[in-house]
């Protein structure tokens, strides 16, 4: 009796994939055959799968010279083009951030003279570059000269953005009422970023005939370490790898510094840009009793046992860190004070004018814009008198070693910015006490206005004074605080310190 119709089919099957599968293997054998007799008789292939940028072996033949350094400087032009696209493209978007900010002055100008005559100013002009290079056109040297062009104009570009928001921020209050802008010279001057080095490039090298490079003498590419044999010598075409390879290295770097700037624009800093430093800060306004002059304790610490302070608080005890922990949790202790121990400091500024004034302490200096701890700020020209002539403001990691967090450069009529992050394990309510010599603000996560603003007197250093209590809120998670500490002269300094209970 034969076997059904569907019996047959499914007797077949396994024959079936047993062809197939004998199929596949032998293609797949194929494949690996006519790889490999490429890698044997190709040396460009070779040398291109397997060796990196920095290490290649000698070049004994003119045409193997040719031929390997034919692919190697299309994959270098290559990668150089994609780095400055990326950069292209940042300036493109920090521009139209630039372009946004300008449509506010227009904005203003409508109803304010002053804005108008802001706007009727303009800004300095700028030529960009509107190309990433042309990878059949451009050599080497000239896509690296691309790249820092566009590297300029990310900067030109962000300084103008940062200038213009600066402007819009830091205002005053006429005598008409209306409101008048910081100069938009003096906020591009507080805002401009020092230039990194890029090197040159060695152009002799770079434009060397394969000739020339096959006919250089090798030199050794580094002398001989205790214990370790010398590095084989570098021949020409080797050195002209390198400088190739070095070329790309610094459009990535470009590339990559470049796309810093753009998420500190896009992420718009750590504080809100509208709102500046002036009295009255809703629901956490300090509990500061102003007086023409100072009429609490004028206590200064011994260098000694805490518990000796002759604060509110006889019996003081403080802790220094910056983690509130949660009851009940592993590794928690019962403490009553906690005082943040670890900041991070920028400064000296000089006083916008040139004077401290009321404006002046109350002015919207860079720091106040976003923080940024990769920024770095010049110096005023105008301030020889307080040695910040041509120096460059970098934030500076700066750990407590005393009660009284100081600056680094301690001089007379001059601002700084410290900020610090801290850790609450959950949502909660805190008195903070927050002593300053002199004049002091502080901004609390993302409140666009102080959480606490010390009269504009000279003071001398209290802790635990009643009237420099303020309530925080703080949450859950990362809480980030930025405090602005003026000297009017001789020493200055700051503690902040958080009530646990």
């Amino acid at each position: 009796m034969p076997e059904p119709l569907a019996d047959q089919l499914a007797a077949l099957r396994p024959s079936r994939w047993s062809l197939r599968l004998r199929i596949w293997i032998g293609l797949s054998i194929a494949v690996h055959l006519a790889f490999g007799a490429a890698l044997w008789y190709s040396d460009t292939l070779r040398g291109f799968l397997f060796s990196s940028f920095r290490d290649h072996p000698q070049i004994t033949d003119l045409d193997q010279l040719a031929r390997g350094r034919a692919v190697f400087d299309a994959l270098i032009r290559k990668r150089m083009i994609e780095a400055n696209k990326r950069t292209l493209d940042v300036s493109r978007k920090i521009d139209a951030k630039r372009v946004q900010t300008w449509d506010g002055v227009k904005q203003r100008a409508a109803t304010n003279p002053h804005f108008k005559e802001m706007l009727d100013s303009g800004l300095p002009p700028l030529t960009l570059a509107t190309s990433a290079g042309d990878a059949a056109t451009q050599d080497i040297l000239a896509l690296y000269a691309q790249g820092r062009e566009l590297e300029e104009n990310v900067f030109a570009l962000y300084e103008q953005y940062k200038g213009v928001d600066l402007s819009l921020s830091a205002v005053s209050e006429g005598p008409d009422g209306q409101k008048i802008p910081q100069q938009l010279a003096d906020s591009l001057a507080l805002v401009k970023l020092e230039r990194p080095d890029r090197p040159d490039l060695d152009k002799p090298l770079l434009n060397a005939s394969n000739q020339e490079l096959f006919a250089m003498r090798p030199v050794a590419s580094a002398p001989p370490e205790d214990g370790k044999a010398a590095k084989p010598a570098f021949d020409g075409y080797q050195r002209w790898r390198a400088e190739a390879t070095k070329a790309l290295e610094l459009c990535e770097i470009m590339a990559n510094n470049c796309q810093r700037i753009l998420d500190n624009v896009e992420n718009g800093g750590l504080y809100a840009v509208d709102g500046g430093v002036g009295p009255g800060s809703g629901s956490f306004e300090a509990v500061w009793e102003e007086n023409h002059t100072y009429r609490g304790e004028t206590y200064t610490p011994p260098a000694g046992d805490l518990k000796d302070l002759a604060t509110d608080d006889l019996e003081a005890e403080l802790h220094l860190g910056k983690h509130l922990g949660k009851p009940g949790n592993a590794g928690s202790f019962d403490a009553k004070y906690l005082v943040l121990d670890t900041w991070w400091e920028i400064g000296p500024f000089a006083y916008i004018g040139g004077k401290r004034t009321s404006a002046s302490l109350s002015h919207k200096y860079p720091p106040e814009n976003g923080v940024d701890l990769d920024a770095t700020y010049l110096g005023r020209k105008d301030t020889s008198e307080l040695g910040l002539t041509g120096s460059v403001l970098r934030w500076q990691y700066r750990p407590m070693s005393q009660l009284r967090q100081e600056p680094k450069i301690v001089i007379p009529r001059a601002l700084w910015y410290f900020y610090t992050e801290f850790w609450s394990d959950q949502a909660m309510d805190v008195m903070a006490n927050i002593a300053t010599d002199d004049y002091g603000a502080v901004w609390l996560n993302e409140s666009p206005k102080p959480v606490y603003i010390s009269g504009e007197e000279g003071r001398p250093w209290v802790i635990l004074d009643r009237r420099q209590n303020v309530l925080l809120r703080l949450k859950q998670g990362t809480n980030r605080m930025l405090l602005k500490l003026d000297n009017k002269g001789g020493t200055t300094g700051f503690t902040v310190i958080l009530k646990l209970k």
